[in-house]
């Protein structure tokens, strides 16, 4: 039986691939997805909230357990963690960019 991906699974691959190809590089990305940078940092830290309570439940949320996928998802994770220090900060000076 094929398995389908669901939209927000979908919309994270490729978030991911493309901060991927710019190698992390989040206005490059916000710019070629169309997004501002302020939604790339929501949208990271979300992906990295779900990957936390993935582990912490012991799941798996790769949808293909490819050493590709692997290393996406952790890149994501370690990008998502800059984020929310960055954003933390921010909270005390009052502006994160």
């Amino acid at each position: 039986m094929e398995e389908f991906l669901t939209l927000n699974e979908v919309k994270k691959n490729y978030v991911l691939k493309v901060l991927n190809h710019t190698e992390g590089n989040k206005a490059k990305a916000a710019k070629i997805l169309g997004l501002s940078i302020k939604t790339i940092y929501n949208l990271l830290e979300k992906y990295s909230r779900e990957e936390i309570v993935a582990a912490k439940a012991g799941l798996n949320t790769t949808t293909e357990n490819t050493s590709e996928n692997l290393e996406i998802s952790a890149q994501a994770t370690e990008i998502a963690e800059e984020v929310s220090a960055e954003i933390e900060n921010s909270s005390d000076s009052g502006s994160i960019f």
